[in-house]
């Protein structure tokens, strides 16, 4: 089950107002818990066999307002408004002052300090314990339900809830549309009056407000306002976009950093590609080689390859077709054709 469940049950935790947090866990998960807590939050992180005085610190720093901790020894999740019965231990208050009295007891055990001294956590309403994958599955639909409630209830309009997944680590601003078939993941960020779909997938994106993103997947990048991707558009790892680009049907983008108002085509593949502010990308082009790097109103051709690192000129034009091989001046025109040679018996 792993980090997905704990991830939907901090942030559920971090929409109830839990904003300190204490994770104990075994040193070859320690590096990858941490990242499903909320951004930001307050967290303090110890291996399991050094709890003792991160517990300590954690209990003496607490507010007046913290006079009780929240316990989570096991896998749960958190339903509002599904009932107030724990269905395993998995989660129990206990009063702070009592639990520091108590760490400095010579026979001290944390888990008979929980049987003995804590209190069934009835008064958070749907907490359930979730005791294998098969069990979670029959919470899912209802994990999804309670995530897509609460950003309908932030402004955010979903089309379709049986068909769009959205992670409770994702932020989505106010009017933006979820399409059928939108899945949203991980610490992905979204503007307000964006639209997402169909059928596209976002992974750790970033995208400012009034992006439309038609079927396509975008993963690890950032996006500026106003953008118009796809459809079957792939952005991968690395990619910046400032606000205003378009990026045709069909197109690949890898580590790229495409400037304000650049247009690119459909069906081109482009890597360790760098592009100044207005910058014109025909249909089909490729990038075989970088590092490449765009001046301000560059334009290429479609058709046109770019067969090994070079830079192209504020104002340049490389025309249709062209296989370019060398740096383009400023304003200048480039034409590069190789002549049609035909080969009779292509075995000798």
């Amino acid at each position: 089950m792993g980090t997905p469940l704990l991830r939907w049950l901090t942030h559920a935790l971090a929409g109830r107002g839990v904003e300190r947090w204490l994770l104990v866990c075994q040193k070859s998960f320690l590096s990858e818990a941490r990242l499903c807590f909320p951004e930001g939050c307050e967290l303090t992180a110890c291996e399991d066999r050094e709890a003792g005085n991160p517990l300590h610190v954690f209990l003496s720093s607490a507010r007046e307002d913290e006079a009780e901790i929240l316990v989570i020894t096991g896998a749960c999740v958190l339903l509002p408004g599904e009932g107030d019965e724990m269905r395993a231990p998995c989660a129990c208050q206990v009063r702070c002052d009592e639990l520091m009295t108590a760490l400095d007891e010579e026979d001290f055990s944390f888990s008979r300090f929980l049987l003995t001294r804590g209190s069934a956590c009835a008064q958070l309403d749907g907490i359930q314990a979730v005791n294998d994958p098969a069990e979670l599955d029959g919470l899912s639909d209802r994990i999804r339900s309670a995530s897509l409630r609460n950003l309908r209830e932030q402004g955010v309009q979903i089309w379709d809830e049986a068909s769009c997944h959205v992670d409770p680590s994702a932020v989505i601003g106010a009017g933006t549309v979820l399409m059928p078939g939108t899945v949203i993941r991980g610490a992905t960020v979204i503007g307000g009056d964006c639209v997402i779909g169909p059928d596209a997938l976002l992974e750790n994106a970033q995208l400012g407000g009034g992006c439309r993103i038609n079927a396509s997947q975008l993963s690890d990048c950032r996006l500026g306002s106003d953008c118009a991707v796809g459809p079957y558009v792939c952005i991968r790892s690395g990619s910046r976009l400032d606000s205003r680009v378009r990026v045709g049907s069909g197109t690949e983008l890898g580590g790229v950093e495409l400037g304000e108002a650049t247009r690119v085509g459909a069906l081109c593949a482009l890597r360790e590609l760098t592009c100044g502010r207005g910058c014109i990308i025909g249909s089909g082009v490729t990038c075989a080689d970088g590092p490449v790097r765009m001046e301000e109103e560059a334009q290429i051709g479609g058709g046109a390859t770019i067969a090994c690192p070079v830079t192209i000129g504020r104002g340049a034009s490389v025309s249709a077709g062209t296989v370019l091989t060398r740096d383009v001046p400023p304003q200048a025109l480039v034409a590069a054709k190789a002549r049609q040679s035909v080969r009779r018996d292509r075995t000798k």
